[in-house]
């Protein structure tokens, strides 16, 4: 839908197999169908813009623009197979010029004025994907966003650059670095990033051939271990992106990885129900399990390690915490043994540290992810509800009062403090996106 810059009580409005042009007369509005000849009438129209003259412009699916006088319901010209496949985006610039996108063949075309001819061209790179919206941007530039959630700058003279780049599928993966102010990012879009904090930019990506569940950092930041939905979990460099290590643990996704504190063990938890425990050599290249921590009825949800390297405490899908020697693998039946444990991280949900982050009538499923800062002083957590909150730690407290932040439009599926407590990054499932809060 497009307000009509000319004509101020007029509104243009497109889908599925029609164009309908809208007026406001007092309170009421009136709506008018665009008028096609049934042979060029397209299954969907895709975009709307306005020449310097006020006449509406159309991209449809067939890669066709249809010209609209100002003023009337008609298509005064078509202009056919400007592109191969859908127009996705039509811009009129300040000086008249028009810009059209299409989609499939991730062409732009600068036509003059009064769409006579294209006269230039120039094609986004496949990589970045098809080309979703176009807009001006300083002096000549353009910008232009496509279907991988990214953000491209250049011009028909200079070429184009990516200056934002976005996952483009549901988000779960989530990890800190544990010495500089960036964090990894892994998704079902078989993509990991890692992130600069400060600049807000991605410093490199790397693409798999799985679904990405699942990530961490070893202690020295020099190593990120991903795991997959299909069991498998890779370790590789942070700095070249070089696979150094690639194992197999069964079939089901690799839910949850984790390092001990002192980085000699390796903690593995799947969907299988099983805890695979690895010892870990050469500076974090060379992986042997160990051992199969198993006793949960369910999935592992959450692990974390004490500060020792010791004992693993750990969360299943449903709802229990156990309790773990690592080294031996085996269950720690009585939880009161390890009550003066200090814990190196807190991201299980299920502790008696966090019973306050539960609201009245939880099931169970709503608190998605926790993460304790490094001070020991706060708490925050992602829900199914799209919110970030923020709490007191610890949270002993039933409806413990706390800060709650709105801004992801889907369930927010992780949560981590950064190395020094100044940042919460959080990222949403379905709305893919990765958020960063200050804290103050």
């Amino acid at each position: 839908m497009e307000f009509h810059p000319l004509d101020k009580n007029s509104v243009i409005s497109c889908g599925k197999g029609h164009v309908s042009f809208w007026t406001f007369e007092g309170c009421v509005l009136y709506k008018k169908l665009g008028i096609f000849d049934s042979r060029e009438k397209a299954k969907y129209i895709t975009c709307l813009a306005f020449s310097g003259t006020g006449d509406v412009l159309s991209g449809d699916s067939n890669g066709n623009i249809l010209i609209w006088a100002r003023g009337t319901n008609v298509v005064a010209r078509i202009i056919r197979g400007v592109h191969d496949g859908p127009i996705f985006s039509i811009f009129a610039l300040k000086d008249g010029e028009i810009i059209s996108g299409g989609g499939k063949d991730g062409r732009l075309l600068k036509w003059d004025s009064e769409l006579t001819k294209a006269e230039l061209e120039t094609v986004i790179p496949e990589q970045y994907g098809p080309i979703r919206v176009i807009t001006e941007g300083r002096g000549s530039q353009l910008l232009v966003g496509t279907t991988k959630n990214g953000i491209l700058a250049g011009s028909f003279q200079l070429p184009f650059q990516q200056i934002v780049q976005g996952h483009t599928d549901e988000l779960w993966g989530l990890a800190k670095h544990s010495e500089q102010q960036q964090f990894i990012t892994g998704g079902h879009d078989k993509m990991i990033i890692l992130w600069d904090a400060l600049s807000h930019t991605p410093i490199w990506s790397l693409e798999f051939d799985e679904q990405i569940q699942s990530t961490t950092f070893s202690p020295d930041g020099q190593v990120i271990v991903v795991g997959t939905l299909l069991g498998h979990w890779f370790a590789i460099s942070a700095e070249t992106r070089e696979i150094l290590s690639h194992h197999n643990d069964g079939s089901e996704p690799i839910q949850v990885v984790r390092f001990s504190p002192d980085g000699k063990m390796l903690a593995i938890g799947s969907r299988d129900n099983i805890i695979y425990i690895y010892q870990v050599t050469e500076s974090y290249r060379k992986y042997n399990r160990i051992g199969r921590c198993s006793g949960h009825s369910s999935f592992i949800t959450h692990l974390d390690w004490s500060e020792d390297s010791t004992f693993l405490q750990s969360n299943s899908g449903d709802y229990e915490l156990l309790y773990w020697n690592a080294s031996v693998c085996r269950q720690i039946p009585q939880s009161s043994q390890l009550r003066d444990t200090e814990w190196d991280s807190l991201t299980s949900t299920l502790t008696a540290v966090t019973i306050g982050v539960w609201p009245e009538n939880a099931d169970g499923t709503d608190v998605n992810a926790c993460d304790r800062s490094h001070d020991k002083k706060l708490l925050a957590t992602g829900d199914d509800f799209g919110k970030v909150k923020l709490y007191t730690y610890p949270v002993t407290q039933p409806k413990t009062l706390c800060h709650a932040f709105n801004g992801h439009s889907s369930h927010v599926s992780n949560v981590v403090f950064l190395q020094d407590d100044t940042r919460l990054i959080s990222i949403g499932g379905r709305d893919s996106s990765v958020m960063q809060w200050v804290i103050c």
